[in-house]
């Protein structure tokens, strides 16, 4: 598990640069697959603005523990990066993740778009 200040250090720097994320998550009965930037990092609040579909916002408080994975520095090799949009229209490949998941047993996925492949 890695610390919270971690976590948002990389979502600033995915904010910063524009990166299009891919945040998959699930709580009771609701679960979520949606792509989005993030509009806002700042502790305890994520923000993903959804492009046109609006905006969707997280609180991680205490509750959170946290995971991270770069496949670069895992040496994935790149057929095992890829996987579809959340809309399954698209095929991308994916880079840098973050897992969090709360003792409630909410799950959330945030991961990097690299790009579009074929």
């Amino acid at each position: 598990m890695r610390p919270i200040g971690e976590m948002f250090s990389l979502l600033r720097r995915w904010r910063e640069g524009s990166v299009v994320l891919r945040a998959d998550g699930r709580e009771g009965p609701l679960r979520f697959f949606v792509e989005g930037v993030v509009d806002c990092a700042e502790d305890p609040l994520l923000r993903l603005n959804l492009f046109d579909c609006g905006f969707m916002e997280f609180t991680f408080d205490k509750t959170w523990q946290f995971e991270f994975g770069a496949p670069d520095a895992m040496k994935v090799p790149l057929d095992e990066r890829t996987g579809q949009s959340s809309s399954a229209s698209k095929h991308y490949e994916f880079g840098e993740m973050i897992i969090a998941a709360s003792s409630s047993g909410a799950r959330v996925l945030l991961v990097e778009i690299v790009r579009g492949v074929d």
